[in-house]
């Protein structure tokens, strides 16, 4: 992006607005599907074929889910004041984003080598051809689709998904992924000038690399450790369970600990980019990096709790976030991002573990009386 900013001109800030808004969209559009598809995942090929063909059923669906929260984020953009041809750029390049990283997902499975080839494509569009930005994802996207094969049959077939659960699904995913974006958001939207630009963009870079560490190395971790836990209470006396239930609270420990270290690695190396960008430190810049770590922090802890409480405790924080910024000022709302996200860290992270020690308990009675 720093590369092609003269050719872009004022549309930058509708690159970077994207680049804010599609992983929140994906994640809000993926996690419905989620679960019915990861359960088919495997090494051999009819595995692999019955991954995609069933995560084709249910893609159009999410497409059209996806089309929901961005028709919010385009009606604030509306009363901020955008134009709508300004409007209409931003949702075009958000859906050919999502519709991009889409099509990694099956494609992961069946050849990851297409995968670096389809970014390859994206990055060589975007670069020499920044004026076609909108349409760079596509170009990625061709690549990948003829590797699908018959898998896109699924396209065809109707989707094995309750709509009422999905939706419900689908405004979770809103409301956690708000958790890690809405500053950003809020920042660039209601304060778009060129220095706030930069910080945003900068902004998005420790979160990301958090999530892409915690998503490769600490996660599967925790997931094996509670799956084990929940197997361990089915299969051997409460007497055996202290040392899985010990695991289980260190596995949770040292995931929020670690994600804390790397955000905040991270955040320190996007700090120190500032100077690249011409940004003039000040309160602003600091509280944009010192919230990842809480952010993130907040975001695994909640991703461990039932959906519901999750909702709540992002839902509040969105609120109170969103308060501040349109009736204060960008400066109080970062600063009340900073401490709710802390608060809410700190809560999910205690009823994590206090779940985590009375599992067997609760197992034992949820089977008793089933």
């Amino acid at each position: 992006l720093p590369f092609v900013t003269k050719q872009l001109g004022a549309q930058t800030t509708i690159v970077v607005l994207v680049a804010i808004t599609t992983p929140w969209l994906v994640g809000t559009a993926m996690l419905p599907a989620f679960r019915p598809v990861a359960r088919l995942s495997g090494t051999d090929k009819q595995a692999k074929q019955d991954f995609v063909r069933e995560f084709c059923r249910g893609w159009l669906l999410m497409l059209v889910f996806t089309l929901i929260p961005v028709g919010i984020f385009s009606l604030l953009l509306l009363i901020c004041g955008w134009s709508a041809g300004n409007i209409g750029l931003y949702i075009v390049g958000v859906m050919s984003n999502v519709f991009f990283l889409h099509c990694l997902i099956p494609t992961m499975e069946i050849r990851k080598e297409a995968v670096v080839a389809g970014w390859v494509a994206y990055g060589a569009v975007f670069f020499f051809l920044p004026g076609f930005w909108y349409l760079a994802p596509l170009a990625g996207a061709v690549l990948q689709i003829p590797f699908l094969g018959k898998g896109l049959l699924g396209l065809f077939q109707a989707p094995a998904m309750d709509l009422q659960s999905m939706l419900a699904k689908a405004v979770y995913g809103v409301l956690i992924g708000g958790v890690l974006w809405m500053d950003k958001f809020l920042v660039l939207v209601l304060t778009p000038n060129a220095e706030n630009l930069w910080l945003a963009y900068t902004a998005i870079i420790p979160v990301t690399v958090t999530l892409a560490v915690c998503n490769a190395t600490k996660f599967p971790d925790l997931q094996h450790s509670f799956d084990q836990l929940v197997d361990d209470v089915a299969h051997r006396p409460l007497s055996q369970l202290g040392s899985d239930i010990s695991n289980s609270r260190g596995n949770l420990a040292y995931l929020v600990a670690s994600t804390i270290a790397v955000s905040t690695s991270a955040s320190l190396g996007s700090l120190l980019m500032g100077g690249v960008f011409g940004i003039q430190h000040g309160y602003t810049s600091l509280l944009l990096f010192l919230l990842p770590a809480t952010l993130v922090a907040a975001y695994v802890s909640m991703a461990q709790l039932s959906h519901v409480n999750a909702a709540v405790g992002a839902g509040g924080y969105l609120v109170l976030v969103t308060v501040a910024f349109a009736f204060l000022s960008p400066l109080v709302g970062l600063v009340m991002a900073l401490l709710v996200s802390s608060v809410v860290a700190m809560l999910a992270a205690v009823r994590v573990e206090r779940s985590v020690v009375d599992a067997p308990y609760e197992l034992f009675w949820q089977k008793a009386v089933a």
